[in-house]
């Protein structure tokens, strides 16, 4: 009997913290992930003709990168740098001229591109829009990362294009 007992106490201490682990997960996850307020449910309203020409601009965006010039990553060094001058030429149609971030990966340079918007009530403030435009290996990249820049590139139009915002946007 005591063996038993003996073998039930360290079992208890062996699976205890495995079943805190797990306790606390069940409460925990639930409580960081969940959005405050309710999803919208029901149809979505038909698009405007200004979010029609959006929509199109944003998928032909998708389809350069994706499409045209496909997976773009340290294996396909040329692509990248193909969508890196895509991008710096869109942003320049929109009136914004870009700078470099350059670091080297493996011993190969590669580089963020920075376009901003100065601010005029609070210029010395930054708001950072980012999307990242390499691709995974064996992907075109369009779900992830040539959506993210389709986005990007809109919002920084409709940024350049309107009233200064009142902190830089980068």
């Amino acid at each position: 009997m005591r063996r038993l007992l003996e073998f039930l106490r360290s079992l208890f201490w062996f699976l205890f913290p495995w079943l805190v682990l797990v306790a606390g997960a069940v409460i925990l996850i639930p409580l960081t992930t969940e959005m405050p307020g309710q999803s919208y449910k029901g149809p979505f309203l038909p698009l405007s003709d200004a979010e029609k020409i959006a929509r199109g601009r944003m998928q032909a965006h998708v389809e350069v990168l994706s499409g045209d010039i496909g997976e773009r990553n340290m294996s396909h060094y040329d692509a990248l740098n193909e969508a890196a001058h895509y991008i710096q030429g869109q942003f320049r149609l929109i009136g914004l001229a870009t700078t470099d971030e350059r670091y080297q990966v493996d011993g190969t340079v590669v580089r963020n591109l920075i376009a901003s918007v100065p601010g005029s009530a609070r210029p010395e403030e930054f708001i950072v829009v980012g999307a990242h435009y390499d691709s995974v290996w064996g992907s075109p990249g369009a779900n992830d990362n040539a959506t993210g820049v389709a986005a990007l590139l809109e919002i920084a139009g409709r940024i350049a294009g309107g009233p200064s915002p009142g902190r830089t946007v980068r």
